[in-house]
């Protein structure tokens, strides 16, 4: 997650998104990563892309992203 917020922060959009999906293949249950993705999509400006990342990522873990979201 740390090479992908890097990435993100530089305006590497792509690499980041190379980054998080690698790590979706270790953790597909992974909330963070898809709140990284969609963070990562909107940097691009594509917003639907964006979207659909956080459904996901409420459908992986939705008691994680609730406890995230309040912290």
């Amino acid at each position: 997650m740390t090479y992908a917020q890097r990435a993100t922060q530089a305006n590497k959009a792509d690499d980041a998104i190379t980054w998080l999906q690698l790590n979706l293949e270790y953790f597909p249950m992974s909330s963070r990563t898809y709140a990284g993705l969609s963070q990562a999509q909107r940097a691009k400006n594509d917003t639907a892309a964006a979207i659909k990342e956080l459904g996901k990522g409420g459908r992986a873990r939705p008691a994680e992203c609730t406890a995230e979201a309040s912290a």
